[in-house]
């Protein structure tokens, strides 16, 4: 029997200060977070089954070994509390890789690996899973979706479906350690999946969040290039009046800015940290490589893929140029 263990949720306000980030990065950013909110999916990646290996789509590596490679990043520029979790992340990716590859596992399996948020301090506080289905033409599709559920009900989900513990603490580390096959018949696509994670909690459809975010979409370009705490109040607000959360007279700014935020189980603001080792194993991305020399110190930096940083984390000065 697992030995559920609920970590603390708590949501905080918080936005991103720091300067230099382009309005149309803060727009994505802002958009991903308000999917978090809904409980909706986040993200489908492709990736390509070579031999007993899992590739990124066009790419020339294994994926594992870009986990590895954020894996020994971390080791000496991440956080300690992280490494018996980093560790379950790569460890956990190569049973899925094992899965997969092998060529008795049929066309349409799915596999489940849940990612819950880190201990109070870690660099990791998504709460998300993924769902991994081997396709016929030689792909896997990963389906990622915002969570709403808790560490006992990810638990009690592992033993509805015949897990068998040894009353391993049902901690972040251990459900990405054991990532699980979907047996079950009821489950034909990850969709169904997910609907039925989320039968006791509200999760909003992919064509429903397009809605909710055009109905929001004043809001949220005020915030993304001007970025205080009154915009992202009003964003979220924005984006809960357009999904029919509250009340319909609101329609003043001004309003919408001042009415506390709807609290909710997800990470915290657009600070809400990493999601995933591959975010520090990647090396380059649509900016160029993710390190490089500050020109006043000369000491090396790293970004995060997709982000821009303005002032060096060594010496303070501006980098920009």
């Amino acid at each position: 029997m697992l030995e559920f263990y609920r970590q603390a949720e708590a949501y905080t306000q918080e936005f991103d200060r720091r300067p230099g980030l382009p309005p149309f990065f803060i727009k994505l950013q802002l958009e991903k977070h308000i999917g978090e909110r809904f409980n909706v999916l986040l993200s489908k990646t492709r990736y390509e089954l070579r031999g007993d290996k899992i590739f990124g789509e066009g790419s020339n590596e294994p994926f594992t070994d870009v986990l590895i490679r954020g894996q020994d990043f971390r080791k000496l520029h991440g956080n300690p509390m992280d490494q018996e979790r980093e560790n379950a992340e790569v460890l956990g990716f190569q049973k899925i890789e094992k899965i997969m590859t092998d060529h008795r596992t049929s066309f349409g399996t799915m596999v489940l690996s849940f990612s819950l948020k880190g201990r109070e301090g870690s660099s990791y506080q998504h709460n998300f899973y993924d769902i991994f289905t081997k396709n016929q033409d030689g792909s896997i599709e990963a389906r990622r979706y915002s969570s709403a559920l808790g560490a006992g009900e990810a638990a009690r989900f592992y033993l509805e479906t015949g897990y068998k513990g040894k009353e391993e603490l049902a901690d972040d580390s251990f459900f990405l350690l054991n990532p699980i096959i979907i047996k079950d018949k009821r489950f034909k696509t990850p969709d169904d999946l997910h609907r039925y994670l989320h039968r006791d909690h509200p999760f909003t459809t992919v064509e429903e969040f397009e809605r909710i975010i055009r109905g929001a979409k004043a809001s949220i370009l005020k915030y993304a290039y001007s970025p205080t705490p009154f915009n992202f109040n009003e964003a979220l607000n924005a984006a809960d009046l357009s999904a029919g959360l509250l009340e319909a007279d609101i329609n003043d700014d001004l309003e919408l800015g001042l009415i506390p935020v709807r609290e909710v189980k997800t990470g915290c603001g657009l600070s809400g940290g990493a999601y995933s080792l591959s975010e520090f194993g990647t090396s380059s991305d649509k900016y160029g490589s993710l390190n490089f020399d500050c020109p006043h110190c000369k000491q090396t930096n790293r970004r995060k893929p997709d982000q821009l940083i303005a002032n060096c984390k060594h010496c303070g000065k501006d980098v920009r140029c």
